[in-house]
C-alpha cells in the first residue's frame, strides 16, 4: 500500500480555471509578484532584465509552475 503523502496530484483543466487536485484537496493557487527596489531605481534593465526573466522560467520549470504573463 501507497502512502498518500507521496502521491502526485493530478491537474484538471474546468471552465477556464486550473485545480490541482490531492488526496483530500482542490485547490487553485495564483501569486502576483511585484518587484520594486529601493527608491525605486531601475535595476532591471537591458542584459539584466533579461538574465532575471531566463531565471525565473527556469525556476518556473523546475517546479511545474506556469507564468501568465510578464510585464
Amino acid at each position: 500500500m501507497k502512502s498518500l503523502a507521496f502521491r502526485r496530484s493530478k491537474v484538471y483543466i474546468c471552465h477556464y480555471a486550473t485545480y490541482t487536485l490531492g488526496a483530500h484537496t482542490k485547490s487553485d493557487l495564483k501569486v502576483h509578484l511585484i518587484w520594486i527596489p529601493k527608491y525605486r531605481k531601475r535595476v532591471l534593465t537591458a542584459q539584466v532584465a533579461i538574465r532575471a526573466r531566463d531565471i525565473l522560467r527556469q525556476i518556473a520549470v523546475e517546479h511545474e509552475l506556469a507564468i501568465i504573463t510578464v510585464k
